[in-house]
């Protein structure tokens, strides 16, 4: 692997990266831009209809609903699977709720926009010490 950096690098994190792309393999790589829903992109499953969290198929479940690869609320418009099914998409909504409201005031610092197309308004108090 090569970089080339104007930039500090952190040397652990080079090295762990490292160790990552030895393990894995890149299938597929595509340039995202943010709010671009216009150039709309879905990953596909290996297996037709089976879903990647439960493994269950249709009918047995349902593949309705939009999945986002990345979630709406880090910026993501276009990337979108189908091979999420229903339930799995609605049980994860809810960690993906919890994340979302972690990351609350960076998206409103960064003017990540939602999936209503609006930056996030940080209401309470923050303190930083």
């Amino acid at each position: 692997m090569k970089i080339k950096s104007n930039y500090p690098i952190n040397e652990e994190a080079f090295s762990d990266l490292q160790k990552l792309s030895e393990e894995y393999e890149i299938i597929d790589s595509i340039e995202i831009q943010e709010n671009d829903s216009n150039n709309k992109r879905v990953l596909k499953g290996s297996k037709e209809k089976e879903c990647r969290f439960c493994k269950k198929h249709f009918p047995e479940v349902n593949f309705r609903n939009v999945s986002h690869t990345i979630p709406e609320f880090l910026g993501n418009k276009s990337l979108t699977s189908d091979f999420e099914c229903d339930n799995c998409n609605k049980y994860f909504s809810a960690y993906e709720n919890e994340l979302a409201n972690f990351l609350l005031p960076l998206n409103t610092l960064s003017s990540t926009k939602n999936k209503n197309n609006k930056t996030p308004k940080f209401k309470n108090k923050l303190e930083i010490h």
